[in-house]
């Protein structure tokens, strides 16, 4: 799997950064709290075999970062204290917007294929390893290395610089995940959608044209990634 820079740059940024942790039993008893309260959002794993990241055993619950949900206050509050850091380090800006709790229920499935997070969409995420320890592997030019994270764990992942994907373990998995710098378009949809303790509402009219979205194939150009309308 050969390594895809998807923007002209003079460095390639580091893989992942360590930035902080939170308490995992709090992390865990919170994401389990989501998970019997709150439905998955039924089209965040529609995959298709040219732009397919994830296959439907990969549950997303989405949340605006004005959510009162104390698991998601307490990881923007900390990222946020890193913001001068994060951004020295890797000269873009940190712009939260959304945030992700993933779940799979058998982990020794495969979850998805390898992949990039196209700055078409956003720019690297940042991550709460929650149960699961992350194991992804992430390629770098002929190198293969897997990242595993301690439960409680914030830290960010370069994933627009560097294709990636989840390596099968065993039992449930839990990961929140905050995209940075996410396409404003795509901000600008999910701000009508914002629904109780701020979820994203499924049932709104934008909830369409975020799937049709999110098949987009990203075709490389010489003037950086394009994606097909």
């Amino acid at each position: 799997m050969p390594f895809i820079p998807t923007l002209k740059r003079d460095v390639v940024y580091p893989q992942s950064l360590y930035l902080d942790r939170i308490d995992s039993d709090f992390a865990l008893q919170q994401a389990q709290w989501i998970k019997k309260h709150f439905d998955p959002y039924p089209l965040s794993t529609a995959y298709s075999k040219d732009s397919g990241r994830f296959y439907s055993n990969y549950e997303n619950y989405y949340f605006h970062k004005s959510s009162d949900i104390p698991l998601i206050q307490h990881c923007i509050k900390i990222l946020t204290t890193h913001k001068n850091v994060f951004e020295k380090l890797y000269n873009r800006p940190m712009q939260l917007d959304w945030v992700y709790l993933a779940y799979t229920k058998d982990s020794s499935e495969e979850m998805g294929t390898d992949h990039y997070d196209s700055e078409v969409f956003w720019n690297g995420q940042f991550h709460c390893t929650i149960q699961g320890n992350a194991n992804i592997l992430v390629y770098d030019g002929g190198i293969q290395n897997i990242i595993t994270a301690y439960t409680g764990s914030l830290w960010y992942l370069n994933s627009t610089e560097h294709i990636h994907k989840i390596k099968p373990t065993h039992g449930e998995r839990f990961e929140l995940l905050m995209p940075n710098e996410l396409n404003p378009k795509i901000v600008k949809l999910r701000e009508e959608m914002i629904g109780k303790h701020g979820q994203l509402d499924h049932t709104h009219k934008n909830a369409k044209i975020l799937e049709r979205w999110s098949k987009q194939v990203i075709k490389h150009t010489e003037d950086g990634p394009i994606a097909d309308q």
